[in-house]
């Protein structure tokens, strides 16, 4: 398959980015419903599954937003800059930035700032450790998180149908 234009590219990705977001807001929706109904299950099992439901979220919303392999298909990654509405609401601007920032150093990635260990004890016998527990959720409101994914869904759903119509009117005009 030959290397596309790159408005072609970036709409591709931009599509993308809209099942990313969905499968965000799914897995948001999925955490809203186990918080609402974690009656019946043991406090630890619904810890553990409600943070593997935000964790599932955080890698779906910053797919777009990270580099992709997709050689001549579709743009690498997409830059918040170019979501006009976000850049322009302060509030979603730092939630976006927070979200980037607990993936890029702990979520998928284990930086020694956020993830570290320390020998507490060394004996003959054995070695006692602490490690920091980073907090997924400190700062992260779900339903806010939702909120952001649905308005990056909408912008790239409009930014998308943009750029078909460019190409559309483009390849008329060639032909």
């Amino acid at each position: 398959m030959g290397e596309l234009p790159k408005d072609h590219q970036r709409a591709n990705r931009l599509h993308l980015a809209m099942l990313d977001m969905q499968d965000a807001r799914r897995y948001l929706d999925a955490y809203a419903e186990l918080d609402s109904q974690s009656d019946g299950l043991k406090a630890e099992l619904s810890h553990t599954l409600r943070e593997t439901l935000i964790v599932a979220a955080i890698v779906a919303y910053c797919r777009p937003f990270s580099r992709n392999q997709s050689p001549g298909q579709a743009v690498k990654k997409l830059s918040i800059d170019e979501f006009w509405w976000i850049t322009n609401n302060s509030t979603q601007r730092a939630l976006h930035v927070l979200i980037i920032t607990k993936r890029d150093t702990f979520v998928a990635h284990a930086d020694w700032d956020a993830r570290s260990t320390e020998i507490v004890e060394l004996t003959r016998t054995g070695v006692k450790r602490t490690f920091s527990v980073p907090d997924v959720m400190e700062g992260l409101d779900p339903k806010e998180f939702s909120a952001l994914a649905l308005e990056v869904e909408k912008d790239c759903f409009y930014q998308a149908m943009a750029l078909q119509h460019r190409i559309h009117t483009e390849q008329g005009q060639a032909g």
